[in-house]
């Protein structure tokens, strides 16, 4: 995660309220949208606070018509910088145990960009795993290729390919070529005869020049 910044997957959408916006509005906007908190601007555009449903369930009133979002929203912020990364994001959440930081810019710590949730912060660690295994796969791939002499070529399996929901061994593969591995997901499978192909899966396929073609048809949507 260190290598991942907010910038990168924090959600640019600028909903916001205004401080002066009264609580009975607010919570019927957040009920509708589904939003679990926003954050609150004043009339100038600077940011002064996060209105949060647990601010709204600890207000001291019960006349939500009177009372503003500014009066209860929560205004000690912690806030993040699209250059931090998402590892030094997650810190921040973690020690005050809060579900999203508002993302503001470094030189106007006032000036709201967008919202990072915890959300955003799983999507990240997500993405950082299958970059990983990505990375380790591709150099795999180089070796195998200098080790074999042979063409080495990443093939994507499309829904409605010739070759999905089926497994390796019920299939007619061009002759020299070897599927020497499958990538699913963050997995990287070491494929046998009754291993099954699905929609979304990359093989790995060494194979002779003439063969590459062949086996892609195997993994393009069928006509």
């Amino acid at each position: 995660l260190e290598g991942i910044t907010v910038q990168e997957v924090m959600n640019k959408d600028l909903t916001h309220l205004i401080e002066t916006d009264n609580l009975s509005s607010a919570v019927e906007f957040m009920s509708a949208s589904g939003r679990h908190g926003l954050p609150v601007i004043n009339a100038g555009g600077d940011l002064v606070g996060i209105l949060t449903l647990a601010d709204i369930r600890n207000a001291e009133t019960e006349d939500h018509s009177t009372t503003t979002v500014g009066e209860i929203c929560s205004r000690h912020l912690v806030t993040v910088f699209p250059g931090d990364t998402i590892g030094t994001a997650l810190k921040r959440m973690s020690t005050r145990n809060i579900g999203r930081l508002p993302v503001v810019e470094r030189d106007h710590p006032l000036h709201l960009l967008g919202l990072l949730r915890r959300g955003d912060v799983i999507r990240a660690y997500d993405a950082a795993l299958a970059k990983r295994v990505s990375s380790k796969h591709r150099i795999q791939q180089v070796r195998l290729g200098i080790l074999s002499g042979a063409e080495v070529h990443e093939i994507l399996v499309h829904p409605g390919a010739a070759c999905a929901n089926k497994s390796i061994g019920d299939l007619t593969w061009p002759r020299n070529c070897v599927i020497s591995s499958i990538r699913r997901g963050r997995t990287v499978l070491l494929p046998h005869g009754d291993t099954l192909i699905y929609p979304g899966d990359v093989l790995v396929v060494v194979t002779e020049a003439n063969g590459f073609e062949e086996a892609r048809c195997l993994c393009d949507c069928e006509n």
